[in-house]
C-alpha cells in the first residue's frame, strides 16, 4: 500500500509526500498527483520515507516528472528520508548519469543527496 499526502504551502510551493510501496501497482495515483502539481505550482518536492519496497516504474515515472518540470522551467526535487532509495534504484536498472542529460549536468534527482 502507498502512502501519499499533497501538502500545498502558503508560498504556492507543493510537497508530495510517498511512503509505503513504490511500486507498479501504485504508479497510477502518483502519476495523477505528480500531473495535478504540473499544472499549478512553480515547485514540486517529493519527500519519500519509510519506503517498504519501490521498483523501476515507479523511478521512471518520478524520471519522467523531472524532465516534465524542467522542460516548463518549474523546479522539481525529491527529498530523501533514510530509506536507501539510492541502493534500491541501482539493482532497478535505472543507472543514473549514464543515458541522461540531467545525470551528466549533476541535476538527477538519484544522484542528489537525501536531507
Amino acid at each position: 500500500m502507498i502512502e501519499m499526502r499533497m501538502e500545498k504551502q502558503a508560498d504556492g510551493k507543493t510537497i508530495l509526500h510517498l511512503s509505503g510501496e513504490l511500486t507498479i501497482s501504485n504508479v497510477r495515483p502518483l502519476y495523477e498527483r505528480v500531473c495535478e502539481g504540473l499544472k499549478a505550482p512553480e515547485e514540486l518536492t517529493v519527500h519519500i520515507g519509510n519506503v517498504d519496497a519501490i521498483d523501476c516504474t515507479f523511478l521512471q515515472v518520478l524520471c519522467t516528472a523531472h524532465r516534465a518540470y524542467t522542460a516548463k522551467g518549474k523546479s522539481f526535487c525529491v527529498k530523501l528520508d533514510d530509506c536507501g532509495i539510492i541502493g534500491k534504484a541501482g539493482w532497478s536498472g535505472i543507472a543514473p548519469g549514464k543515458k541522461c542529460a540531467k545525470g551528466l549536468f549533476g541535476t538527477c534527482f538519484l544522484i542528489q543527496e537525501g536531507e
